[in-house]
């Protein structure tokens, strides 16, 4: 649930600065100052761990039967067909 910003991990001299659901308006001056740093300096002060593409990096596998049951009740009562 967390917005990407940094410099992405395959392709050099790509930023990313996306996901922000509908809050986007609120951080975009002090992000667009962020990703400058990035590109202008090659760093920045401000602390991007927990917004780097590593936050979708897991090990955990989804059940596809739980996530099924999870998004559509109505499965779960023996009423779908396959």
């Amino acid at each position: 649930m967390l917005p990407v910003i940094g410099e992405s991990p395959t392709v050099a001299g790509l930023f990313h600065a996306f996901g922000f659901c509908g809050h986007g308006f609120q951080p975009a001056p002090g992000v667009g100052l962020v990703v400058s740093e990035l590109i202008v300096d090659g760093e920045t002060l401000t602390p991007l761990t927990l917004f780097a593409t590593m936050q979708f990096e897991n090990t955990t596998r989804a059940d596809p039967e739980r996530l099924v049951h999870e998004f559509d009740p109505s499965l779960g009562q023996g009423n779908h067909t396959t």
